[in-house]
């Protein structure tokens, strides 16, 4: 009928099969060489939404900007 499953449930999913495994992406580990966007929300107790984009360095972890504001446009982000 079907595949047998491994003796190591952790690794096999019913509904797509085995996990694959992929090579990491190699690349020098300098600080400032990628960075990160993440965008955080919440609501303040009057009901405004407001949005907090952080642009984190992925060696460091060090956080280059935050940007709060209640409506970021792609003009004002400091990523251009």
């Amino acid at each position: 009928m079907g595949q047998e499953p491994p003796l190591t449930p952790a690794i096999w999913n019913d509904r797509i099969g085995p996990k694959r495994f992929s090579a990491p992406i190699l690349m020098e580990a300098k600080p400032n060489a990628r960075g990160s966007l993440d965008f955080v929300h919440d609501q303040l107790d009057n009901g405004r939404r407001f949005r907090v984009l952080n642009i984190v360095d992925d060696v460091t972890r060090e956080c280059l900007a935050s940007v709060p504001d209640t409506s970021i446009s792609g003009v004002r982000s400091p990523a251009n």
